[in-house]
């Protein structure tokens, strides 16, 4: 939650979840969200980011208590039920109500016919081993990163090497320090999951 509510960036799936809630309700996630993000209409009433955010996390809290209670007196037979029925039942059922419950958002027949189509992609990407965390934290971080670009292009004479000069306008930039810590990451992941591979 830290770099989420600090950097606007998602740590993981379920952050990458919780900046997309955000989006929807107009709340634009970065340093500046207590500060300069409007009101919000959530409710039927009119309430600050700060008491948004904070509601969420109480929420998360009650959740979590919940959550403790139920697993730890009824989670041994929810897991016997669940082992008892066949997957042939358990599977169409729910298929069903994740059809249902994408249908019911905004009664259109577009979302199912998305949810069936990142279902299929979801499915491809569990059978070729991609990560669908990595996907969802992409897809939710494309649009501020195309904003960013765009605007990078547009006030910079140099054209896409303003990404690669150490210094603009004479001040110190850190977008190609950025650069090399991505390209090393991504090299040291290749190289570790092209020897894992040889290994096996």
């Amino acid at each position: 939650m830290i770099p989420l509510l600090t950097l606007g960036i998602p740590g993981s799936t379920i952050a990458a979840v919780l900046i997309g809630m955000f989006l929807v309700n107009g709340l634009q996630v970065g340093p500046q969200i207590f500060a300069t993000e409007p009101p919000l209409f959530v409710a039927g009433q009119m309430m600050s980011p700060r008491e948004f955010i904070f509601g969420v996390f109480a929420a998360g809290l009650v959740g979590i208590g919940a959550y403790a209670i139920i697993g730890y007196f009824a989670a041994p037979l929810i897991g016997k039920a669940i082992a008892v029925l066949p997957t042939q039942y358990l599977y169409p059922v729910i298929f069903m109500i994740s059809l249902a419950a994408s249908y019911s958002s905004r009664a259109s027949i577009w979302d199912v016919g998305f949810a069936i189509l990142f279902g299929v992609i979801g499915y491809g990407m569990r059978r070729t081993n991609f990560s669908a965390a990595a996907f969802i934290i992409a897809f939710v971080l494309t649009s501020s990163m195309e904003e960013a670009f765009r605007q990078s292009m547009i006030i910079s004479d140099s054209g896409i090497m303003v990404f690669f000069n150490f210094e603009y306008q004479n001040k110190f930039s850190y977008a190609p320090i950025f650069l090399i810590i991505g390209a090393i990451v991504v090299g040291f992941r290749a190289y570790s999951t092209i020897a894992r591979n040889k290994k096996a």
